[in-house]
This record gives structure tokens, sequence and C-alpha cells, in this order.
């Protein structure tokens, strides 16, 4: 090792404009992930200006948006999930490849590389979960353990897919317990799925 310290160059300061200009211009994925940054930055990219500018600079890229409306469970028995085209605001038939009855609800847990996970109830508790490509229409059951311990307790998931490989993976954390001070986990993979 040298005994000559490293040159220490300070970086130089970006002001909010200029940080706001270039975040205006990424694609809706990374303005979401930036929102961790600090608590200004989650309060200036939730801002409505902020969403009306990301939107006019992605909306000629060739996307397909999918939103979610709504907090299942409900009276209503499920989320809305609209499909829009963004270059024309037209909305695009979005058919899940499974039938919901009037006892039974879904909720979009995640969405990655156009694939959608979704948690769907069919007769009160027995859930399932989907993993659906609309574009190749590729359907993926996977058995969800929520029903194995206690369903009304803590319940969360988290869905993403992975670059260099070609599988996915869903992360549930719950509470085994209501008295229980500590959570477990499981983790999916696409290897899992029925």
């Amino acid at each position: 090792m040298s005994d000559i310290p490293p040159r220490r160059v300070p970086l130089p300061y970006l002001n909010d404009d200029l940080l706001w200009k270039i975040l205006v211009k990424t694609d809706p994925k990374t303005a979401g992930r930036c929102r961790t940054l600090n608590k200004a930055w989650r309060y200036k990219l939730s801002t409505t200006l902020f969403v009306k500018m990301n939107y006019q600079e992605n909306k000629n890229r060739s996307t397909t948006l999918i939103i979610g409306v709504g907090y299942p469970p409900t009276n209503d028995n499920s989320q809305w999930l609209l499909r829009t085209n963004p270059q024309n605001g037209k909305q695009v038939q979005l058919n899940l490849p499974v039938n919901i009855n009037h006892f039974g609800f879904y909720s979009m847990i995640g969405s990655n590389n156009g694939n959608l996970c979704i948690r769907f109830f069919q007769d009160g508790l027995n859930s399932m979960l989907l993993i659906w490509n609309p574009l190749t229409r590729n359907v993926n059951y996977v058995s969800d353990e929520a029903k194995k311990h206690c369903c009304h307790a803590v319940s969360l998931y988290a869905f993403g897919y992975l670059f260099d490989t070609i599988e996915y993976r869903i992360l549930h954390v719950y509470k085994r317990h209501f008295s229980h001070k500590s959570m477990s986990w499981t983790l999916y993979n696409s290897f899992d799925a029925a």
C-alpha cells in the first residue's frame, strides 16, 4: 500500500431544480424508487405537479399503464384494474385469467417486467397467488402461505423479477399469530409455482 492518501474531490452541488429536471425525465418506476431518498423528495415526487410532468415526458414511450383502484376487501369485492394506453388515453380490455365469484376478491401485489402478481380469493379466506403476463398470456399459480397461519394477522407481500435470471420472487412477511412479537417470512420463486 502507498503512504500517499487518495485525493478527495468534493462532489459538485446539484441544486433541487436540476435534480427535479432529471427525475421528471426518468421512467415512473425509477422516480418511485427515488421517493425513498428522504422526506423532502418523497413529498416532492408525490405532488400532482411532478406526476403530471413525469407523465408528459413518458407518454410517448411505448408502454401500457395498469392502474389498480380500490382497497380490498370492500363491499364491492375487489379492486378495479384498468389498462390504458398512455399515447391516446383509451382503455384496453384487461381480462383476468381467473373468474372471481361474488364471494371473492383480488388485489394487485406488484408488477415487474410485464408480469403481474395478483392475490385472489374465491371463497372467503382461501387465497391463491397468480403470476400473469398479459402480453404472452403465461399464467402460474402459487399456493398462498397465508391460509396456513392466522389469516387476519399482519400479512405483507412484495414481488420482483430478477434481471440476470428468468425467475420471479415473491416475499411474504407475516405474523403467525397476533400475540407473536416477531415476524416470519416465506420466499417463493418461479420453481415453486404449481
